[in-house]
């Protein structure tokens, strides 16, 4: 039985230097402050992480008080322009955890927002 995919495609802007924001989603560590914390979301990988296609980074979280392990692949790796990750989530929770990053990465770089 094949397996199907979930593909979520998310693009934002920023009011900052396209450097500077690229820089901020290459350490990986970021990730845990723009995750909603009720995840409870840590990265297991120890860092430095260098950030390259085919770099696998692995998280802790808790979903529905459930321990998780979550595994992410970078698939595509273009500084300054774009990266493209590849993850197993449940596709669900999914929208959910990326509509509060998007209000968070506008908080940590823009310094705005609610």
């Amino acid at each position: 039985m094949p397996t199907l995919a979930h593909i979520l495609e998310r693009e934002q802007n920023v009011e900052i230097p396209i450097d500077d924001a690229f820089d901020f989603y290459g350490d990986a560590h970021n990730l845990e402050r723009i995750t909603p914390p009720w995840l409870g979301f840590e990265v297991t990988t120890p860092g430095p992480i260098e950030m390259e296609v085919g770099t696998l980074i692995e998280y802790r979280l808790r979903l529905h008080r459930v321990p998780v392990r979550w595994r992410t692949r970078i698939e595509v790796w273009e500084p300054p322009r774009r990266f493209v990750d590849v993850q197993v989530l449940v596709r669900r929770d999914l929208r959910q955890i990326f509509d509060y990053r998007r209000e968070a990465v506008v908080r940590e770089l823009e310094g705005t927002g609610p």
